[in-house]
């Protein structure tokens, strides 16, 4: 018996140092979700009909689910939400939940690369550009909830001038990779890893200039811009 316990150890040794976490521990399996689809950015509204047909699918009662125990999570955070009427503890069939949504972006695509590093940027998924909520419940009165505040201009300041405001443009027309021939621009060569600046980019490489218009409406002209 003895002979054996060595090994039995290094085991239990080697499950103990591959612990690791895998993005799903937000999580709750005691809990239900439903899962929606965002593909662009903007403020997003869910009815009581929509939650009542998807409760009633999956056999729960709506008047069984207390509106203050609503949560939404999205890559495993959970987001801010405004639920109308919850302060009762009742989801009546006018009432609905309203949050802000934004689409998929790059984030998630940096693991994809040997280092973070290489990727162009994160803006613009390289795979999908829809990303996934997820609507549940618990039994808690304290999640997360979007202040409501007054619509009060008394005493507000004067309006200014003008504003700085930033352009993006994000290419999304070609998709370059960092390993080809620069003497023969029409021969890539893949890996089947992601490599130094894969991604997205203008219309195939081009080793001149490029001119790129960039809409800037509503110019002031009043002062003189100072960075």
């Amino acid at each position: 018996m003895k002979r054996f316990l060595p090994a039995l150890i290094f085991i239990l040794s080697c499950f103990e140092l591959s612990a690791q976490t895998y993005g799903n521990e937000w999580i709750n399996y005691e809990q239900q979700y439903l899962k929606f689809p965002v593909a662009q950015n903007g403020i997003y509204r869910i009815s009581y009909d929509v939650i009542n047909e998807a409760l009633t699918d999956l056999g729960v009662p709506i008047a069984s689910v207390d509106p203050r125990n609503f949560q939404i999570f999205n890559k495993g955070e959970e987001q801010y939400i405004f639920v109308a009427g919850e302060a009762d503890g009742v989801f009546n069939t006018n009432e609905f939940i309203e949050f802000y949504a934004t689409k998929n972006d790059g984030t998630f695509d940096s693991l994809l690369f040997d280092d973070a590093k290489w990727q162009l940027h994160t803006y613009e998924s390289l795979i999908n550009d829809t990303a996934m909520y997820f609507l549940t419940w618990n039994d808690l009165i304290t999640n997360k909830r979007l202040d409501v505040i007054s619509n009060n201009l008394a005493g507000a300041p004067s309006p200014v001038a003008y504003n700085e405001f930033n352009t993006t443009i994000v290419y999304g027309s070609g998709y370059g990779s960092a390993n080809f021939n620069a003497a023969e621009t029409n021969y890539e060569i893949h890996a089947s890893d992601y490599t130094v600046g894969e991604g997205f980019t203008s219309p195939r490489y081009n080793l001149s200039n490029y001119t790129v218009t960039v809409n800037t409406p509503n110019i002031y002209t009043g002062v003189a811009f100072q960075p």
